[in-house]
């Protein structure tokens, strides 16, 4: 099975030269505002539309394409992933985005094996070439969209399905969207995981947790007896032993269903419209949790996983966290010193967003951007046999020293 192993931005917002972020297991960026991490997570999805045809319109739709995105006075944007696989030679691919918003490279190569894939692509036209120049066909590759997806299912080489996938299997989410009802009636919007949705079939939750309902329909009704009960025993592990379970209720016209929790000893079902925030949102981890995709991730992406949750939810949400990525990379953005220190192995899962610091010595230089770095492991661990973990730490002012910094 095919990982996102490691990914690279240059020039996107605060990141004023190339930065990689190198994703086994678990991975938590942490930093100050405005450095960077809601910028990582954004690549990461750029990087999941890249598997469709249609990135360039999202691109500019979406994400509000080079004005939003790129670094102020630079030339162009890159963004792009390594990929490893037990049984398949790793890839490198990698695109470019001039300021004019054209896509003026994309290569992919593999990393084991003398060969690339070379996308030349001049103001009015694209050729494609392998390492050795051998022609290629290049038909049908459109000078506004990228080669990677210019072939459909019958790409020039296997390397292009590979990635392709791959980036279709990235999932990212941010924090659930449980907004009470008096706000969503106050400001006119909906909170998609409190009220009724149409019914479709899913197989993994939702971007803000909009799809909850049909999550749990699917929980609920597609899974064995056993999935079923141990679902239920994540459920009242967080939410406590009174919950009878979950019930998924359709509308009268039937083609709508809203999600409840039915609780033991009470006939009436408690409606979503009446569950706290933290309530809802344990239920959209578990659903993220015990959902089985029809493909398997290559990489889980989660913005500030603590937003909601009570500091004994957050440890059983990091539990879950901890168990996924046995199976694929999970990066995660925190600003929780709770959750750091439920780290097993700080020194390897955490990395630091920071200014870069200037030449002439404090304060920082915003000019130079941001750099991304990890702690110095025998610091660390010097440190930590008088702390609980990496958040006590920093909760005590010392998180520079952990870094190699003087001050």
């Amino acid at each position: 099975m095919d990982r996102i192993s490691r990914i690279r931005i240059e020039n996107l917002r605060c990141f004023a030269e190339e930065v990689t972020i190198d994703l086994e297991g678990l991975t938590v960026l942490i930093g100050e505002n405005g450095t960077g991490k809601s910028t990582v997570v954004e690549a990461c999805e750029l990087l999941r539309r890249m598997s469709t045809d249609r990135f360039m319109d999202e691109f500019n739709q979406v994400h509000r394409g080079v004005p939003s995105l790129l670094r102020r006075d630079a030339l162009n944007l890159l963004i792009g992933l390594e990929l490893t696989a037990s049984d398949n030679p790793p890839l490198d691919y990698q695109v470019t985005i001039a300021a004019d918003g054209r896509i003026v490279a994309e290569y992919l190569r593999s990393m084991s094996e003398p060969q690339t894939w070379i996308i030349h692509r001049g103001p009015t036209d694209v050729s494609y070439a392998d390492v050795l120049d051998r022609p290629t066909p290049s038909q049908g590759i459109r000078h506004d969209r990228l080669a990677l997806t210019s072939w459909g299912d019958h790409p020039p080489h296997p390397a292009f399905t590979r990635v392709r996938q791959a980036l279709a299997n990235i999932e990212v989410q941010l924090p659930f969207d449980v907004t009470p009802l008096w706000a969503n009636n106050a400001t006119q919007r909906l909170g998609p995981g409190r009220l009724s949705t149409h019914l479709v079939r899913v197989d993994q939750l939702g971007l803000l947790g909009h799809n909850l309902p049909n999550a749990w329909h699917a929980l609920t009704n597609n899974y064995s007896d056993a999935h079923r009960a141990e679902t239920m025993e994540l459920v009242r592990l967080g939410l406590g032993n009174h919950i009878d379970s979950v019930a998924v209720i359709p509308d009268v016209s039937g083609g709508s269903v809203a999600l409840s929790l039915r609780l033991k000893g009470v006939r009436d079902p408690i409606p979503a419209v009446s569950l706290s925030d933290g309530m809802l949102a344990w239920l959209a981890f578990v659903a993220l949790f015990r959902l089985e995709r029809t493909s398997p991730r290559s990489l889980l992406v989660m913005d500030e996983v603590e937003r909601h949750l009570h500091p004994r939810l957050l440890s059983k949400a990091m539990a879950m966290m901890k168990e996924l990525a046995g199976k694929h990379p999970v990066l995660l953005t925190t600003h929780s010193d709770r959750l750091l220190d439920l780290l097993d192995d700080p020194a390897k899962e955490i990395v630091l967003a920071e200014p870069e610091p200037s030449r002439f010595g404090d304060p920082y230089d915003p000019s130079k951007g941001s750099q991304l770095r990890r702690p110095d492991a025998q610091r660390l661990q010097a440190w930590l046999e008088n702390y609980s973990g990496y958040g006590s730490l920093r909760a005590e002012g010392y998180e520079a020293l952990l870094y190699g910094d003087e001050s």
